[in-house]
């Protein structure tokens, strides 16, 4: 899948909305090529601002959670909590089908996978933290909610999530 953004010129043209998509399509598109296109709607860019501050918050005070060798960054955080609150795909493997030393290589290419055993049945459980970028603005703000209760109780126990926000806008030179 090619993910393009486009902006609409009007007369039925449409134009790459950065340097980055132009490269992108120069390489992957010959001229003449017929695409099948479908409009998403990007939400705000401060709510998505915001999202990620909040992430960088509580990775700057983490006190809980799992520690730096599973979220070495902020962005591995933002991963591991998209799955916790289950905005992942998930995968179940047989108990040995798939190797600790297997799993350590897929967690150092995808930073948004990770693994876990089932102690009842050994199975491994392997989840895939979906991306964000075609959520509505009200799926979006779940998600957020979502992010502030897993971080106030696992990341950093105890915080107040309006607290933690308010850090989060700071970051991003807003107030409320």
């Amino acid at each position: 899948m090619l993910d393009l953004r486009l902006q609409y010129q009007g007369g039925g043209k449409f134009q790459t909305r950065n340097k980055l998509d132009f490269e992108l399509a120069e390489a992957e598109l010959k001229p003449g090529e017929t695409l099948r296109c479908r409009t998403t709607k990007q939400r705000g860019i401060r709510a998505n601002r915001l999202f990620h501050a909040i992430i960088e918050a509580a990775f700057d005070n983490r006190r809980g959670g799992p520690g730096p060798e599973i979220v070495p960054t902020w962005r591995h955080l933002k991963s591991w909590i998209l799955c916790e609150i289950g905005h992942c795909e998930v995968t179940v493997f047989e108990a040995d089908a798939i190797t600790a030393k297997v799993a350590k290589a897929l967690r150092q290419v995808h930073d948004n996978t990770f693994f876990s055993m089932r102690p009842n049945t050994g199975e491994i459980v392997m989840r895939v933290a979906r991306p964000t970028r075609n959520l509505t603005q009200k799926e979006f703000g779940e998600i957020i909610d979502a992010t502030l209760a897993v971080i106030c109780r696992e990341i950093v126990p105890g915080a107040d999530p309006l607290a933690l926000r308010r850090e989060a806008q700071e970051r991003m030179g807003v107030g409320d």
